[in-house]
């Protein structure tokens, strides 16, 4: 067979080009799991929607749409291998583009890598619904998947990740609370900063923004629902192989984490919007968004954190969340959704935190071994070079 495929006596062995045997399992796994974190998009559409006026409802799943759609372009054409692609140069890749030569044994790993590509990509229409042209929210899409993007990932999942570093005895991200999350949260706030607030003198015309009503609960909710499975899939699939026990029981752990943490944060959103911000009603949203941050937060440990720490983390998460958002507004910068502060600040505290509780080499455990701290300040220098 061609392309690291090869068969001897009706074997079939499939050979990725650093030699390792991807087997039929975890071909599988990752084609199934990538099923379910692109059905997140219909989650993103749901719940972006749901959160905003009824007029930016056909825009928001436009954008949605185009973000798989265009984003799928981009991975297709340089976005690949900017992120995965062979160089001397551990900045980016230079070979695949187009897909030309790719082993076939990567098929099942560019699926998989392109749906992450694409939520990435998504979080950024959240906070600037309602008041981003076609035009350019295509070019971003473009640029961010094309290019912003696959350099993040080249930097701490490629084979020479110097983020990372060999056998990733650095920065820590399993599953993208800062690839993924921070990433796209930063440009949020970019678009958020550029296009400037919604409303005019005779529409929206609010003098406080998050006082724009939402116009759907029912689609919020089920937005959420959809976002909560696909975030299971999303952080259980970042195991990329089940060919052994552990392999399973790493991505129970992590499904076990990311549900807990998303409990913790919606709990801690929806009290601390009642009790300390003294709101006068219990707000569906807020508890969505505080879920939403827990299940971003744990995204960076959900392999290598005990599940009450997974808790913990949540909880924290909800409240870093609320801080996020009430900063924010008082700035005057015009979320549309919170994704900023969902996005950005919960991926923030779950690279830290992971630092911090992690089962080995974390602040909790081992404070006493100096590469734990080395793990501490890898942490602190990976946010920075992602934001």
């Amino acid at each position: 067979m061609e392309n690291g495929a090869n068969s001897d006596a009706g074997n079939f062995q499939c050979i990725s080009p650093t030699g390792e045997i991807q087997t039929p399992m975890t071909q599988i796994f990752k084609i199934i799991f990538s099923f379910f974190i692109l059905f997140m998009q219909a989650g993103f559409s749901l719940f972006e929607a749901g959160s905003t006026g009824s007029t930016a409802t056909t825009s928001i799943l436009f954008k949605n749409l185009l973000d798989v759609v265009v984003g799928s372009l981009a991975w297709f054409v340089c976005g690949y291998a900017f992120a995965f692609g062979e160089s001397d140069t551990s900045f980016a890749g230079f070979s695949g583009f187009f897909l030309y030569n790719l082993n076939e044994c990567e098929y099942a790993n560019w699926i998989f890598t392109m749906s992450f590509a694409a939520t990435a990509t998504t979080i950024v229409s959240g906070p600037m619904a309602g008041r981003t042209r076609l035009l350019a929210y295509c070019l971003h899409s473009i640029l961010l998947t094309g290019w912003v993007y696959p350099i993040v990932v080249k930097w701490v999942w490629s084979e020479n990740a110097w983020l990372s570093g060999h056998e990733n005895h650095r920065y820590r991200d399993f599953a993208g609370s800062g690839v993924v999350h921070i990433t796209g949260g930063t440009a949020g706030l970019v678009g958020c900063i550029m296009v400037g607030p919604r409303g005019t003198r005779i529409f929206e015309n609010f003098e406080n923004k998050a006082d724009i009503p939402g116009h759907s609960m029912p689609l919020v909710s089920a937005g959420l629902l959809i976002l909560w499975l696909g975030f299971m899939a999303f952080n259980g699939g970042s195991v990329v192989r089940l060919d052994t026990v552990e392999h399973a029981t790493t991505v129970a752990l992590a499904v076990v984490n990311t549900n807990l943490s998303a409990a913790g944060g919606a709990m801690a959103a929806l009290l601390a919007n009642r009790f300390i911000l003294k709101r006068k009603y219990w707000s569906l949203t807020q508890m969505c968004n505080g879920m939403l941050g827990g299940m971003v937060a744990i995204c960076a440990g959900a392999n290598t954190i005990h599940p009450w720490a997974a808790l913990v983390i949540g909880i924290l998460s909800g409240c870093t969340y609320m801080c996020w958002s009430v900063l924010l507004h008082r700035q005057g910068v015009d979320d549309a959704i919170d994704g900023v502060a969902v996005h950005l600040g919960c991926g923030i505290w779950g690279v830290i935190a992971t630092a911090f509780f992690a089962r080995t080499e974390s602040a909790l455990y081992d404070s006493s071994n100096a590469h734990t701290w080395d793990r501490v300040g890898w942490a602190v220098i990976g946010v920075i070079v992602i934001v």
